[in-house]
Parts: C-alpha cells; sequence; structure tokens
C-alpha cells in the first residue's frame, strides 16, 4: 500500500489539491492543525486552530490566527513561558552563562561610551570620538561643548568689564588731549603717559579674544596681543621710573650728575617693544597655538581649548614682561621717599605691587581649574592688573586736573622752593619736567 501511496495526488472535498511526494510526504497542500478541546457537555472535540500550508519542497506556512481558541494545558489555561532568558533589550549585551544551555544568559548593561541599539546583540558598539552613550545607553549622542560663550552670563559680564575699562581709559586719553598744555600733564612726560593709556586700551580688549569658540587665528593672536600690550605698558613706566631713580640720585648726590636726554626713554620703549616683537614672530612662525579638542579630561564633553604650542616660547614672552615690571618696581621702590606733590614714584610703586599681586594669585588659580573657568581667571587677571595701573597711575592725575584745578600749576606741580634754601630739593615731577624741556642738563651741589 505504501508504494502506491508515494507519488498520489487528489482533490479535497473542498477542492483544495493534494500532491504527496516520492517520501510520501505532502508536496502540496496543508495539514489542519487540531486542538483537543472539551464542549459544553463535557465531551472531548477538535477544534481547526490553524493550518501548516506547503509550496513545494523548500516553502512551508503556519498559520495560527491571533483569535485562535486554542485550549492550553497549563495551570493558567494560557500560553506556556518555554524561555530561559527574554531578549536583552537595547543597552545590553548577552554574557554567556557557563555550562547552561545557549537559551540562557544573562544581560550585562553596555560600558560608558558603548552602546548596543539592537536587541539581543553580543557585543556593545564603541561611539566615535565626538559622541558619547546617552543614559539608556541605547544610542550614541553629540558629546556636550564646552568654551567660555559670549551668550552666557560669565563671558558677558567679562565682556561689559573689559569694555567698561577700555572706555574708561578712553576717557583718561581725552582729558589729558584736553589739557596737555597743564603742568601737571607736560611734567609726566605726555608721550609716555599716552603710550601707556593706549596699551592699557589693547591689554583690556585682548581679554575678549579669550572668550567665545577657540579658533587657530584667535589662538594665535590673544596671548601675542597680551604680551605685546603688558610690554608696550611695562615698557614706558619703565621710562618715567628711571626719570624718578635719576630724581632721587640727584637729590642725594653731593656730586655732579648728568641727566638722560629724554629721546633715551623712548628708545628703550622701542627697543624693548622690538624684541618682543622678534620673540613673538619667531612663536608664531616655529610653534604657533592651535585649537584642539581636549576629551581628555571629562569624556562626556568636548573642551575646546587652546594648544599654547611652545611652552618655551610663552615663558619667553611673558618672562619679558615680568622682568620689565621687576625693574619698575625697584627704580620706583628706590626712589619712593623723593618729594613729590602727587606720588608719583608711590602710585607707580603701589601699581606695580597690584600687578605682581594679582598675577602671583593667578598661577594657584589658573592650575587648580579646568575648562572654561581656567579661561575666566586669565581674563580676570587681566582686567584686574589692567585696572590697577588704570587706578594707580592716572586716577589721582585726572582729579587734580578736573577736580583741582588750582593745585595744577608750575610752582606746585614743579615743587619750587625758595631761593634762600641752596640745598637741593627736587621733586619727580620737577625733574620730569626739567627732562623733557632740556637735552642735558648738569646738576651741581652749592
Amino acid at each position: 500500500l505504501m508504494h502506491y501511496m508515494k507519488g498520489i495526488a487528489f482533490e479535497t472535498h473542498d477542492g483544495k489539491r493534494i500532491t504527496l511526494d516520492e517520501n510520501g510526504d505532502l508536496l502540496n497542500g496543508h495539514y489542519d492543525i487540531l486542538n483537543w478541546q472539551l464542549d459544553d457537555n463535557g465531551e472531548i472535540s477538535f477544534a481547526t486552530v490553524g493550518k501548516f500550508n506547503f509550496r513545494g519542497t523548500t516553502k512551508f506556512e503556519l498559520i495560527i490566527p491571533k483569535n485562535s481558541s486554542i485550549f492550553w494545558n497549563t495551570e493558567s489555561s494560557r500560553l506556556p513561558y518555554s524561555v530561559c532568558t527574554d531578549v536583552c533589550p537595547p543597552g545590553t549585551r548577552k554574557g554567556v552563562r557557563q555550562g547552561e544551555p545557549i537559551c540562557c544568559f544573562d544581560c550585562i548593561p553596555c560600558a560608558d561610551g558603548y552602546v548596543s541599539e539592537k536587541p539581543g546583540q553580543r557585543e556593545c558598539d564603541p561611539c566615535g570620538e565626538d559622541d558619547w552613550s546617552n543614559a539608556q545607553k541605547s544610542k550614541c549622542v553629540p558629546k556636550d561643548v564646552e568654551f567660555l560663550a559670549y551668550e552666557e552670563a560669565l563671558g558677558f559680564t567679562l565682556v561689559i568689564l573689559s569694555v567698561f575699562g577700555a572706555l574708561v581709559v578712553l576717557a583718561v586719553i581725552v582729558v589729558y588731549v584736553i589739557h596737555r598744555h597743564t603742568p601737571l600733564v607736560k611734567a609726566n612726560d605726555r608721550e609716555l603717559s599716552f603710550l601707556i593709556q593706549m596699551s592699557l586700551v589693547i591689554t583690556l580688549l585682548s581679554s575678549m579674544l579669550f572668550i567665545g569658540k577657540p579658533l587657530n587665528w584667535s589662538c594665535m593672536a590673544r596671548q601675542v596681543t597680551l604680551a605685546l600690550g603688558f610690554c608696550l605698558c611695562l615698557s614706558s613706566i619703565l621710562g618715567k621710573t628711571i626719570s624718578l631713580f635719576f630724581a632721587y640720585r640727584i637729590s642725594v648726590s653731593k656730586t655732579r650728575l648728568t641727566s638722560m636726554h629724554p629721546i633715551i626713554r623712548k628708545l628703550i620703549v622701542l627697543i624693548c617693544v622690538l624684541g618682543e616683537i622678534g620673540v613673538c614672530s619667531a612663536y608664531l612662525v616655529l610653534e604657533p597655538p592651535r585649537m584642539y579638542k581636549n576629551i581628555e579630561t571629562q569624556n562626556i564633553k568636548i573642551i575646546f581649548e587652546c594648544n599654547e604650542g611652545s611652552i618655551e616660547f610663552l615663558c619667553s614672552i611673558f618672562g619679558f614682561d615680568v622682568l620689565l615690571a621687576f625693574l619698575c618696581f625697584l627704580t620706583t621702590f628706590v626712589a619712593r621717599q623723593l618729594p613729590d606733590n602727587y606720588y608719583e614714584g608711590k602710585c607707580i610703586t603701589f601699581g606695580m605691587l597690584v600687578f605682581f599681586i594679582v598675577w602671583i594669585s593667578f598661577v594657584p588659580a589658573y592650575l587648580s581649574t579646568k575648562g572654561k573657568f581656567k579661561v575666566a581667571v586669565e581674563i580676570f587677571a587681566i582686567l584686574a592688573s589692567s585696572y590697577g595701573l588704570l587706578g594707580c597711575i592716572f586716577l589721582p592725575k585726572c582729579f587734580i586736573i578736573l577736580l583741582r584745578p588750582k593745585r595744577n600749576t608750575e610752582e606746585t606741580v614743579g615743587g619750587r622752593v625758595p631761593t634762600i634754601d641752596r640745598s637741593i630739593q627736587l621733586t619727580s615731577a620737577s625733574v620730569s619736567s626739567e627732562l623733557n624741556n632740556t637735552a642735558v642738563s648738569t646738576v651741581l651741589d652749592e
């Protein structure tokens, strides 16, 4: 009988074609899937709950409708749960359990910076350099970007302070220009005073180069502009302090002293600035600063910073400024006891003290901060030192010029003494005035 069953083909009562192959297996057709159930009378009945279709030797189809009335022989009469471990959700990976079936595994959360986007992944995929995993570890998201922006409160406040300081300096320049022929302005070397004022504008406004997203050009410009601004300011102050030093030496000496030609002080400023320009040019050509993305400090964010390039060059350009500041302080400190109606020497001495205190305090604060706050600390040091020099050197003189004009006279500014006093009594203002008006002057004791 089996011999005749092989290869048989017939048509069922409902018109469907049934074909068997040479092995007696169904080639075309379907099997009904029956489920034993109890009917209302308590008797067993067979209910068709699905079909298994055959379409040739390679195509099979199991059909069980969703509304199929299957009776499950379980305690709850519901679909039995026959899985050892559910499929691992996104954000986890499969961890094999040693000695257990392959269907049994642990779902291990992905590490930070790794994600699994699809269920059931064996391994987690790493995120790119500019991305980081979200909280669920299910996808990579762009990292937060950090830099001192103009829009945030800290950056906007520093911009306001920078612009305000520059406007104050410009107001001082206007006062000096309007009263440039008065004894007080002439006695304090007008040219050097204007150079100091312009350099303070440069240093105050250079702080704005530190704000915003760093770019290659801004990284190169900000340190160089700051160094040149301070170099011009401190070398001009050095020209003033040399006058104070000579005034002190003349007042205490009993021998013949020859004063310095006024052009020498301008040459000191020119030589210092040209030397600083040379070092800065070499710095920008050989190892210039560059913008780089710092991802080492914090993995969850990208910190845009400036790689300052050669630390040796950077220390050289600012070390020269420190040397100028030290010379300014040293010369004015020596001449601090010089009689002076307007305390020129004492004002510069105090201004240099403020300068040193600010930058000495800056070093530990700068090294202990990270990210945008490190930039903010540097900007604060720039503004504080610039404001300190402005307030100590120029504000007392502006007070006399604008509010005490009766004290702005040749006798008061020059520190004149009665002719019966034949001893030498000089002030920084009088000596500075004399040095401006004469090429070479000889001061003798009695």
